[in-house]
């Protein structure tokens, strides 16, 4: 049998959790919110709510509460005048009223997560298409390569006032199935040696009656005297490298693909995957 003293303690105890647990509730309840109702109000409840947290958590809370005041908040739609001060404001105190600093600091973890995961999802999107491009012009590389440059050479000469005339000489066959119209290039001039290029540039010629399957010609091209051809001084030993890099044929249209794929698209790429794993 309990005695009355046990019982007494057994109650003792009893009544020291509930006011414990009383405590805690109380506590919880009075933890300082931010009042949204006017602007001295807010001021004076977010330094509150601020000044509540432990030391560690209120830088923490300034950055969220910085993420959740400016959540869907775009330059863009800040230039397009679809989101002004005023909406802004409103917005911000909607999502802010009667929040603790934990429930800030929880909510701006909410909506990073929310935006990595539609950053990714955009990411892979472009990836996609980055990947889609480079395919389409390694093939097209692939069909390109049969349109040959034979033989290119590259020379300066000087005119009756003493000014540089260059002159790009080039020899093709269009081993392509398609008669072409137009042909693209890129030109890189090098000398034995030396690794930098003394130019690499992009040119282009529309040939006359244009050229047939089986076809071969040699072009004499004259580009402007004040463009880089123009102005480079080679070596007499510098040789010159000529890439197809487009083709059109007889509608005016190009062959092969439209696609681009340069350097740049290639660095992002790499970003793109390096950033995000994939």
């Amino acid at each position: 049998m309990m005695t009355p003293y046990a019982q007494s303690g057994v109650s003792g105890r009893v009544l020291l959790l509930g006011l414990a647990a009383a405590t805690v509730i109380v506590t919880g309840c009075s933890r300082p919110r931010i009042d949204t109702s006017s602007d001295e109000a807010m001021g004076q409840s977010v330094a509150q709510v601020r000044d509540s947290l432990p030391a560690d958590k209120q830088k923490q809370f300034e950055e969220a509460y910085m993420i959740v005041a400016m959540q869907g908040v775009s330059l863009a739609g800040v230039m397009a005048g679809t989101v002004t001060p005023g909406s802004m404001t409103a917005a911000a105190k909607s999502r802010l009223n009667g929040k603790t600093g934990d429930e800030v600091i929880a909510e701006a973890a909410k909506i990073k997560a929310e935006e990595e995961a539609k950053a990714k999802e955009e990411a892979k999107a472009e990836i996609a298409k980055l990947e889609q491009s480079r395919a389409a012009v390694e093939a097209a590389k692939a069909q390109m390569a049969k349109f040959e440059v034979v033989d290119a050479k590259f020379r300066q000469t000087k005119n009756f006032i003493g000014m540089n005339e260059p002159m790009i000489t080039l020899t093709v066959k269009n081993n392509t199935p398609h008669a072409v119209a137009r042909a693209f290039f890129i030109g890189t001039l090098t000398s034995p040696g030396r690794s930098v290029p003394w130019l690499r540039e992009e040119f282009n010629y529309t040939i006359r009656g244009g050229i047939e399957p089986g076809e071969q010609a040699t072009w004499h091209l004259s580009p402007n005297q004040f463009s880089e051809w123009g102005t480079v001084t080679p070596d007499k030993d510098a040789g010159l490298k000529v890439e197809v890099v487009g083709l059109e044929g007889a509608d005016g249209k190009r062959l092969f693909t439209d696609a681009k794929f340069d350097e740049e698209d290639a660095a992002r790429l790499a970003s793109l995957k390096k950033q995000y794993g994939l």
